[in-house]
């Protein structure tokens, strides 16, 4: 779970996924109120997840499966990738450049 650069109170699960719901590369820390960003390195792992994501999708589709399995695959895939995502979530006082 991530950790606050600022007061270094570890943040939940719950916490985690909101502040990551909410599409924006910062999030206010929900123990001392300062701004956190999510770090480089994460960011460049929420770019592998959505590949964990968009790869597998394509071997149903080479597969030719029905849309109701291709739905339901999905979805299983997805809520998987965003139950593990806080456990690799890095924060950052500062924004950090991507490369």
């Amino acid at each position: 779970m991530p950790v606050c650069d600022n007061c270094k109170k570890k943040w939940t699960w719950r916490e985690t996924v909101f502040s990551k719901l909410m599409l924006s590369s910062k999030a206010a820390c929900p123990y001392c109120g300062e701004k956190q960003y999510a770090s480089a390195k994460t960011r460049k792992r929420g770019g592998f997840m959505v590949l964990s994501v968009i790869i597998p999708m394509f071997v149903v589709l080479l597969f030719n499966f029905s849309m109701l399995f291709y739905i339901v695959f999905g979805m299983i895939i997805f809520m998987v990738v965003m139950g593990l995502s806080p456990f690799y979530y890095e924060l950052s006082s500062k924004e950090e450049p991507l490369w």
